[in-house]
């Protein structure tokens, strides 16, 4: 294995490129099998528990979604009556 580092260090710009490509390439390919095997056992891991006790991102991120733009809309009805009820003219 050192042999075989040490011709590719004393090949010419060429072969370096070529070796750097295709070590790149199989990396890629092992990383993205790991991924893929990964993926594969957590969505069966997803897929045996039942939806009531499972709590999704999605329902999560619309309930967190409700709670901002009550909050939103409460304070932006205040600063909207606070100006208007400053703004006002009482005539008697």
């Amino acid at each position: 294995m050192k042999n075989f580092f040490k011709k590719i260090q004393a090949a010419d710009e060429s072969v370096k490129k070529r070796w750097l490509f295709i070590m790149s390439a199989v990396s890629a390919v092992i990383v993205i099998g790991f991924w893929l095997i990964y993926l594969r056992y957590s969505i069966e891991a997803v897929g045996n528990h039942s939806d009531k006790a499972e709590i999704g991102f999605w329902r999560i991120f619309k309930t967190g979604l409700k709670a901002i733009a009550i909050q939103v809309k409460e304070k932006f009805g205040n600063l909207l009556y606070g100006a208007m009820g400053e703004r006002t003219i009482t005539i008697e």
